[in-house]
């Protein structure tokens, strides 16, 4: 294999060339539009020009700094323009290798090439910027190739270290534990979902988040443009009209960010796929920055079965991982909208160590009051803040105290916990239905917490510790019966290392 050193493909000076100007034309559009253009038309001119001219050699310079090199067990990465930074990541140690191809690189058939290892940085441990697809592949290829074989080596070497001619199959509990190999191997599709599917996914997805994200971008690009005396103005005169026209603003508004979600979720999982390539999993969806995921089985710690306020009533869900890799507060979707009757099927085909199973133990009748405590002392509360503002609309706000107790049983009819040898699968609910199935040997922690009043009641929560990039790190499931989680914590102490004793 040659050692020659490579670089990206000469358009990441252009990439990177914009990425600097965009850090002008906010700076410059102020001070265009805060006095006389024509007074400063030569300033402007003189700034633009040698943001353009810095911004070009320095962008040049990274990029002839920047190369990369494969060796027999390593991948070597230089960069820096006046600090240089080698870096060298054994093949070993490599959990994940994923592409990334934004609309830029999908124009010139490039793409961005990401190398994590565990515990390594957010945007990966190396980050190969611009290269094209077929040496992104044959970088995958040899790094598959090349642990694969490290992987053997070691097996055999451990083999001659304990004096066994012949290495037969590992126990199970070690197997498991062993890194695994990265082989390739035929292509499998998985899952494909079809422009239909995904739109009725973008539909229910209630994810406003992004929509949120969105308006952020756009507030800040154009906070320091708008006069602020304009916004007062606008706010004065929404804040002085009636009550139905704040609401018919409401609504136009909350019509406006789903619509937003809508595209922004079409945009983001346009072409959602999963592929089976030997014995990893590849994720790849995107319209206008297609990602491509890449990892392990056995990197999986955890199982998510989202059911959304809209897909619940329609029997739909999302699946999404807690996978180890360098971003570990992402979340990995497995299949972003699947019928709840199928989902155990497919469960069994893809993940075939989760095992899904019906909730066994349920959260008791008196743990009620503590989930509908503090929701209805808030809408009595906002009901009486509405009333005394709206006096001829405000009476409507009296339905909110109403609408907290069905939330809150809701809530109590979610959380609940089954129990098998090998698993545990804990559910709970605040607006989602969120379901967790979680391996035992995959838990890293599990706590159990209680006031004396919920002692007197015979009430406790449980709270499970994992790795991976789910909404929290922390699995929890609030007000159980104390015998229920009694024994979910003699089922985990089965393989703690030391004997903690009764717990409750």
């Amino acid at each position: 294999m040659s050692n020659k050193e490579r670089r990206s493909h000469p358009i990441h000076i252009l990439v990177m060339w914009f990425n600097w100007l965009k850090g002008f034309l906010i700076p410059l559009l102020i001070l265009g539009l805060s006095g006389n253009i024509r007074r400063r038309f030569w300033l402007l001119a003189l700034i633009t020009g040698l943001a353009v001219i810095v911004g070009l050699l320095t962008s040049f310079l990274q990029w002839r700094r920047f190369t990369y090199r494969l060796d027999e067990d390593q991948l070597l990465v230089r960069k820096g323009v006046f600090t240089q930074e080698e870096k060298f990541i054994s093949f070993s140690k490599i959990q994940s290798v994923n592409m990334e191809e934004s609309l830029f690189h999908r124009i010139y058939r490039l793409c961005s090439l990401r190398i994590e290892t565990a515990g390594g940085e957010k945007k990966g441990d190396a980050v190969l910027p611009a290269i094209s697809l077929q040496e992104a592949e044959r970088i995958r290829s040899v790094i598959y190739e090349k642990r694969s074989r490290q992987d053997g080596e070691a097996v055999e070497e451990r083999g001659r270290e304990c004096g066994e001619e012949n290495v037969g199959p590992l126990p199970e509990q070690n197997r498991e534990k062993q890194p695994p190999l990265l082989t390739l191997g035929p292509e499998a599709v998985l899952l494909h979902v079809s422009g239909k599917q995904l739109l009725y996914a973008a539909m229910t997805s209630g994810n406003i988040g992004l929509t949120f994200a969105f308006l952020g971008v756009i507030y800040q690009t154009f906070d320091k443009v708008i006069p602020e005396k304009w916004l007062g103005d606008v706010f004065q005169q929404i804040t002085q009209s009636g009550f139905s026209v704040i609401a018919l603003i409401c609504l136009l508004l909350g019509g406006a960010a789903w619509f937003i979600s809508l595209v922004l979720y079409s945009f983001k999982y346009w072409g959602f796929k999963v592929l089976k390539r030997g014995d990893e999993f590849v994720i790849s969806y995107g319209l206008v920055n297609k990602h491509s995921l890449t990892f392990h089985p056995s990197r999986v710690q955890a199982v998510q079965i989202v059911e959304g306020v809209l897909r619940k009533p329609f029997g739909f869900a999302s699946i999404q991982l807690a996978v180890i890799n360098a971003k570990s507060n992402e979340k990995v979707i497995l299949h972003p909208f699947i019928q709840i009757e199928h989902m155990p099927g497919f469960l069994q085909e893809v993940l075939p160590k989760y095992e899904w199973y019906p909730i066994e133990k349920k959260a008791p009748k008196q743990s009620f009051y503590y989930f509908v405590r503090f929701g209805i002392l808030l809408s009595l509360v906002l009901a009486a803040v509405l009333i005394y503002f709206f006096p001829v609309y405000g009476w409507f706000a009296i339905a909110l105290p109403v609408l907290d107790w069905f939330w809150a049983k809701a809530m109590q009819r979610g959380a609940g916990l089954s129990i098998r040898p090998g698993q545990l699968i804990a559910r709970s609910r605040f607006l989602a239905l969120k379901t967790t199935l979680v391996r035992r040997r995959n838990i890293q922690q599990l706590s159990v917490t209680k006031t004396i009043f919920q002692d007197r009641k015979g009430i406790a929560n449980l709270k499970i510790g994992i790795k991976g990039g789910l909404a929290s790190s922390e699995i929890e499931v609030d007000y159980l019966a104390k015998e229920d989680v009694q024994q979910a914590w003699d089922w985990f102490q089965k393989t703690a290392p030391i004997d903690r004793g009764p717990l409750l």
